[in-house]
């Protein structure tokens, strides 16, 4: 899409850089030290160890990384990893890299690409876009994982660390205010945020707690009043406390809280006006970007959710042999999601049964539990093996045509006007057995060899059948390898080989609780690299080759899944992601994907074809898609990362600029819902007063070109509904470390 209130990208840019960039200085980040980079440590491998010795594509980033380049959202990972997309499924996450991805949401389905959350996997694509709050690192790794992670990460796995308690007493609070000035509402944003953290019994027990509040009062425009919406309100706290009663053991207990009232995630709108309201005499759909005409409360569908969750994480070393770490888990997840399907509003079109509310309960309760050993060096030889063991119960609870009260909320307990409401339960049981290991050739070359079983078994309770399929339980199995050679061509000069294979196992129907299914996907990924790193550089260049069987491609027809195997699909393409010390006080982070191949085998899909008819309904059409390029696959994606540190008078002052650049794609198989061509710029300047190095005072500016592009869909028989990125927002901030 266009930019509606758009600005030059050359003055943009030129802007940002005049903003105190003219004077060599110190360097102001304290994770680069003056004359070279830092070495960048990843758990990729379930170990630590250096990023350039890993033989994967992956990219780090810290909590510096992120807060320079303006990423405070899960959902903005991709305007700084390459070959990732964050999109969403109306606001369930479906993230997708390399052109995998998921097309729909619904109960035990989950994504392929997983994300973890301090190594504990997170099933719930609702509550799956969260604030990037207390974070240490964000890990995403591209391809199949396969063999160490496992389930449903047949794209790659998004990992994100959050900060261990410490010994020393540290902290930090926080303080935010932005601006959104870029649509027709000038809607205030307010982040506040701290962390604490200090010994309760020196060397043996510390403790860290810490807490996040957003509140935003909307920058979206309600057509039916002229009002203000898309309020949001979230807050998160957690807790940790370390235990350390022996050198060789140490236990973490973490507890979590946290609240969600979103009514921009699911802000969807009916493009070019195709919508059903819009066909009635007395209808309303939104015709701008950051509108919405929903009959919905405040012309928005609001998404609530609130989560709660324990985990116990233990290591316990064993002099010269290894490393055994357990990790015990337990989530409670309440997330529920009221849906305008047409997006607008028309007494008409609602009493001819055309546009339909739903009201999408979505919660699930999961535990895991995983036991992993990472061995010593036994010579040339490690190895790194464990078991994984996995409940979930998930329910989708729908009610079509909820009673509304007066404001638009729905009213829960009045239940449907027609009388339709239903539940389903999806209960998945999945354990797995998993090992790599590493031998040395040479000091040169590297092997790696590893191999993961998974078992997985499903199946349904309902209020339409008791349990469902009435065939018999869904079991899923797969053996999914891992084969890798790296060859150090010097010490910083490395090039790698390897192939990998991911699997996602079956989903089943669990609105209309029939005997259909999905079948399992598989993936097989053929990659070669090199990585590269000097006192001044770091880089990584990746090619790879996908072979994809029976990919699921699932499409929502109105009330119901439509469960569905394309046969196969072949992805290939070239990335690369470089760090560049420029100077001790300028860096250059540049990063890109092409994604030069990306196309459908044997596959008859469908999809909702114009026009509509008179009542606003858009028939559902088979058809053929063999050979075209898949949904969600831009060409070529890019980010451009600048940052400039200096002294100035009474301080230090550090400015950054992010660019992220993304080609054309499309969200449905005959394309018309498509995204075009756009580019965003985010940039922050930071200042640092002299004599008070704690003290951080900084103003920034994300979405600098008004980009008015969309990153969701929620596509229909009654709408193209996609809903907006947030527009430009300007803002200050104060923090304060201890």
């Amino acid at each position: 899409m266009v930019s509606r209130h758009g600005i030059s990208l050359r003055n943009t840019i030129a802007a940002v850089l005049a903003l105190g960039l003219a004077h060599p200085g110190t360097t102001l980040a304290a994770d680069e030290p003056a004359g070279g980079l830092e070495e960048v440590v990843v758990t990729a491998q379930r170990r630590t160890e250096n990023i350039q010795d890993v033989p994967m594509s992956i990219t780090a980033q810290s909590t510096e990384d992120l807060a320079r380049a303006g990423i405070s959202d899960i959902r903005d990972l991709g305007n700084v990893v390459p070959g990732l997309s964050f999109t969403t499924q109306g606001p369930f996450a479906a993230p997708t890299i390399r052109g995998v991805q998921s097309t729909i949401a619904q109960a035990g389905a989950d994504s392929p690409v997983a994300i973890y959350v301090d190594g504990i996997y997170q099933p719930n694509q609702l509550a799956n876009v969260f604030d990037l709050a207390d974070i240490q690192q964000v890990e995403v790794l591209r391809g199949p994982q396969g063999t160490l992670f496992g389930r449903n990460a047949t794209g790659g796995a998004i990992s994100v660390r959050t900060r261990k308690p410490t010994y020393d007493w540290t902290g930090d609070v926080g303080l935010e205010y932005g601006l959104y000035n870029g649509s027709d509402q000038n809607g205030n944003d307010m982040v506040a945020k701290g962390y604490v953290s200090g010994p309760i019994i020196a060397d043996t027990l510390a403790f860290s707690l810490s807490g996040y509040y957003r509140d935003l009062d909307g920058y979206l425009t309600n057509d039916n009043n002229g009002d203000q919406s898309g309020k949001v309100e979230r807050y998160t706290l957690r807790g940790k406390l370390l235990w350390e009663p022996a050198d060789n053991i140490s236990l973490t207990l973490s507890a979590l809280i946290s609240n969600r009232v979103d009514l921009t995630a699911g802000a969807t709108q009916a493009l070019n006006g195709n919508g059903a309201a819009a066909q009635y005499a007395d209808g309303r759909v939104a015709a701008q970007p950051w509108h919405v005409a929903s009959n919905l409360y405040q012309g928005s569908s609001p998404v609530f959710g609130h989560q709660k969750a324990f985990a116990l994480a233990g290591e316990f070393g064993f002099d010269g042999i290894g490393t055994l770490t357990t990790l015990t888990s337990y989530t409670d997840t309440q997330t529920r999601y009221d849906v305008d399907l047409d997006t607008g509003t028309s007494a008409l079109c609602k009493a001819s049964f055309a546009c339909l509310d739903f009201a999408e309960n979505y919660p699930n309760d999961t535990f895991q539990q995983e036991l992993n050993f990472s061995s010593e060096k036994f010579g040339a030889f490690s190895f790194v093996g464990g078991l994984f063991f996995y409940v979930d119960n998930h329910t989708f609870g729908a009610v079509v045509q909820p009673a509304l009260r007066p404001d638009g909320q729905v009213d829960r307990e009045a239940g449907s006007t027609i009388g339709f409401a239903q539940d389903a339960e999806i209960h998945t049981r999945a354990h797995a057995v998993f090992g790599e290991a590493y031998y040395d050739v040479t000091d040169q070359l590297h092997l790696i060899a590893g191999l993961r079983y998974s078992k997985e078994k499903k199946w349904g309770t309902g209020t339409v059948v008791p349990r469902f399929p009435t065939t018999g339980d869904v079991e899923s199995t797969s053996t999914t390898p891992r084969l890798s050679v790296r060859y150090d061509i010097t010490d910083g000069l490395n090039v790698y080989a390897t192939f990998s294979k991911g699997f996602k196992s079956a989903v089943l129907a669990s609105f209309e609780q029939s005997n259909n299914f999905a079948l399992p996907e598989f993936l097989k990924a053929y990659e070669v690299g090199i990585k590269a790193t000097g006192e001044r550089y770091r880089l990584s260049v990746a090619a790879f080759v996908y072979d994809y069987t029976d990919l699921q491609a699932q499409f929502w027809d109105g009330d119901s899944a439509i469960l569905a195997n394309a046969d196969d699909a072949k992805m290939q393409g070239l990335e690369f992601d470089g760090l560049f010390k420029v100077t001790d006080a300028f860096d250059v982070r540049l990063g890109g994907a092409f994604l030069t191949k990306a196309e459908y085998g044997t596959f008859v899909g469908v999809a909702y074809d114009l026009p509509m008819s008179p009542s606003g309904m858009v028939f559902l059409n088979s058809v053929d898609v063999t050979g075209d390029r898949m949904i969600k696959s831009p060409k070529f994606t890019g980010t451009l990362a600048l940052t400039y540190n200096t002294e100035v008078a009474g301080g230090a002052l550090q400015a950054s600029a992010n660019l992220y650049h993304s080609t054309a794609f499309h969200f449905d198989l005959v394309q018309r819902v498509r995204q075009d061509a756009y580019t965003t710029v985010n940039a922050q300047v930071t200042y640092v007063p002299a004599g008070h190095d704690r003290l951080q005072l900084s103003v920034f500016g994300r979405n600098l070109t008004n980009e008015a592009y969309f990153t969701s869909t929620l596509l229909g028989p009654t709408a193209d509904a996609p809903v907006y990125a947030p527009p430009r927002q300007i803002g200050v901030g104060v923090s304060y470390g201890f």
